[in-house]
């Protein structure tokens, strides 16, 4: 099984929020390899210190791999090319996908269901929505929930959070999703 010890992410789309959250892990100490549908958004990451990728397919073998796009429909259509090169070449057991996006709890729940089938149950989805804006993100500061399969372990999350102060914790379980809308 595949602990997080190594600080290393891919990280798929760099918008207003995921910019700021992928400069972040690179302060932070994390070697980072993005993908984003534009180029631009890449070529500044790499000025900070990240490294591009030119397909999602190609973070295949990166530990943990971030989707921070704006609704499950795009995470979808971005995972497709991983999913099938993990059909026919299976990653790490523990490889972990985390998505920061707040979008609809079941659906992601079903994405974990293909993910874990594509992967040939050596992967799996964690539902991680963020809390705090774009704000939030540019000041690392933001509120994660994070909603983990029920049979994960916690050795597969950092324990401190890259989005924040070092010595936050990465993250509060939350078992029902239902609270964070709650809070929102």
């Amino acid at each position: 099984m595949r602990k997080m010890t190594a600080k290393t992410a891919g990280f798929v789309g760099l918008g207003l929020m995921g910019f700021p959250m992928a400069a972040n892990l690179l302060g932070n100490g994390w070697e980072v390899t993005a993908w984003n549908r534009s180029a631009e958004a890449l070529a500044e990451l790499e000025k900070l210190g990240g490294n591009r990728s030119e397909s999602v397919a190609g973070l295949r073998d990166q530990p943990v791999i971030i989707f921070m796009l704006p609704d499950l429909s795009y995470i979808l259509d971005a995972a497709a090319p991983l999913l099938e090169s993990w059909r026919s070449d299976a990653p790490l057991p523990g490889t972990t996908i985390i998505i920061m996006s707040s979008v609809s709890p079941a659906a992601v729940q079903e994405f974990g269901r293909t993910v874990h089938s594509a992967s040939g149950g050596n992967a799996v989805v964690v539902d991680a929505p963020v809390s705090g804006g774009t704000k939030g993100a540019q000041d690392g500061t933001l509120a994660i929930m994070v909603g983990p399969p029920r049979k994960t372990s916690s050795d597969r999350f950092p324990c401190s959070n890259p989005w924040g102060p070092p010595s936050a914790a990465w993250a509060t379980w939350v078992p029902d999703r239902w609270q964070r809308h709650a809070t929102n």
